[in-house]
C-alpha cells in the first residue's frame, strides 16, 4: 500500500482543519500566508505586517516536512490569529 500524497497547498489557498482543546473540537478556516520549509523556524516567516495584524498561536518548534502558516480572521476589530497547523489535518477548500 502506498501513502497518499499530501494535497498541493499554495500561498493564498483557503484551508480548514479541526482543532481540539479542553474537550472541545473547533473547525478553523483561513488563508495560507507562508510556506515553512523543513527545519525552518515558523517565526522566520512572520513579517512585520503579519506581526502587527495577527496574534501568533504557535511556538517556535520546527517540523521535518514542509508546513504552512495560516491566517484565521477573528472579525469584530480584533487581531487575526496566525496558526501553524499539522499538515495532515489540512484540507484545501
Amino acid at each position: 500500500m502506498t501513502a497518499m500524497a499530501p494535497p498541493k497547498i499554495r500561498v493564498k489557498d483557503t484551508v480548514r482543519w479541526l482543532s481540539s482543546a479542553n474537550g472541545t473540537t473547533t473547525e478553523k478556516k483561513g488563508e495560507v500566508v507562508a510556506i515553512v520549509q523543513p527545519g525552518q523556524n515558523p517565526f522566520d516567516k512572520v513579517t512585520r505586517k503579519l506581526n502587527d495584524e495577527c496574534t501568533c498561536r504557535f511556538d517556535g518548534n520546527t517540523r521535518d516536512h514542509k508546513a504552512y502558516l495560516v491566517r484565521v480572521p477573528r472579525g469584530d476589530g480584533r487581531k487575526d490569529f496566525l496558526y501553524f497547523p499539522r499538515v495532515s489535518t489540512l484540507e484545501v477548500v
